[in-house]
């Protein structure tokens, strides 16, 4: 018998928290949008690089790989991340994949929210934001051990995360491989 709870539980959990949000200008740490839909003080600012740790994993889906990638602010005040990050996939020898990227939530898409409020990290608090990410149809090379590389709304990059050994298949080698992700959302639990 083939256990897809784990999957079905993170696609649940994805499916529910998926939309659009505001981002931080090039460059620039910003503050935290005042909107309904955020609980965030005007005060916190945006997360930079150098308050982050991120850490992700991911696993097979009939075919493709559904997984994500957390996020630990290691700073001394709070922060927020909102929005669509950038994610690369990236080889075992530091190779760029080419992969197409997709915004919307993974899995399907069913009736995601229309926006999705800023999330604020705590210091000290590990794995207090969430980017779900689902690959599919990897018709390369096999790329050994992948990582991501995660950019922020503003260009700064978070080192290399490895998210396992192997790729999603290969399912149409005429059509480009793909990779769909969520905006940063609360983690599932």
């Amino acid at each position: 018998m083939v256990r897809r709870t784990p999957v079905l539980l993170l696609t649940a959990l994805v499916l529910a928290a998926c939309g659009h949000g505001p981002q931080a200008p090039q460059g620039q740490r910003s503050t935290a949008s005042t909107s309904a839909t955020s609980t965030i003080p005007s005060s916190v600012t945006a997360c930079v690089a150098s308050e982050l740790d991120v850490s992700g994993s991911w696993q097979g889906a009939t075919g493709s790989l559904l997984g994500g990638i957390w996020f630990t602010n290691t700073g001394q005040e709070p922060c927020f991340l909102a929005g669509y990050l950038t994610i690369g996939l990236v080889n075992q020898r530091g190779q760029s994949l080419t992969v197409e990227h997709r915004q919307g939530p993974p899995a399907a898409e069913l009736n995601p929210p229309a926006t999705s409020p800023p999330v604020e990290l705590s210091p000290g608090n590990p794995k207090t934001a969430f980017v779900a990410l689902q690959w599919f149809n990897w018709c390369g090379a096999s790329p050994g051990t992948v990582s991501v590389l995660v950019t922020l709304a503003n260009g700064a990059k978070l080192g290399l995360e490895a998210m396992g050994v192997g790729s999603s298949r290969c399912d149409d080698p005429a059509m480009s491989s793909f990779i769909t992700e969520s905006p940063v959302q609360n983690p599932p639990s």
